[in-house]
């Protein structure tokens, strides 16, 4: 029966891509791979294999449309996860930890912190908190 919906789904989503020529804003294209789910690569290849042209650069333009959905997915997912990411100290310790007020320096601590999380993600808290340390005095 999952197989009956996912064939129903892939069907029913395969029918959005036409529009994809036109142009789509970043939360179009989340949107489809949303949507899509777990049936994302499916469905892409149903979108290749679903051009009956024999029109050959009609079918290379499809599937350079479908080449820069993929490519576009990719970068928005990275694009993503790099906004979601948190260091491992929040603005609140470190506000805490100075006995300072929200401000420009706790910004820029956390902007700090989060880099440094990026260039040495194995340090853990007592690390971190010890280059907060460093970096504070030299900065303030």
């Amino acid at each position: 029966m999952a197989d009956v919906r996912d064939v129903a789904e892939l069907v029913r989503l395969s029918g959005r891509f036409k529009g994809y020529a036109d142009g789509w804003s970043d939360s179009a294209v989340r949107r489809y791979a949303r949507d899509a789910g777990h049936l994302l690569g499916l469905l892409n290849e149903l979108v290749r294999s679903d051009c009956t042209t024999r029109n050959q650069r009609k079918r290379l333009e499809l599937h350079h449309h479908v080449d820069a959905i993929e490519e576009r997915i990719v970068e928005l997912a990275a694009q993503d996860r790099r906004k979601a990411e948190r260091p491992l100290i929040d603005g609140q310790a470190v506000m805490e930890r100075f006995g300072v007020d929200p401000g420009p320096m706790v910004g820029k601590s956390l902007k700090f912190l989060l880099e440094l999380k990026r260039s040495e993600p194995e340090l853990d808290v007592e690390a971190t908190e010890k280059r907060l340390d460093e970096w504070w005095a030299a900065n303030s």
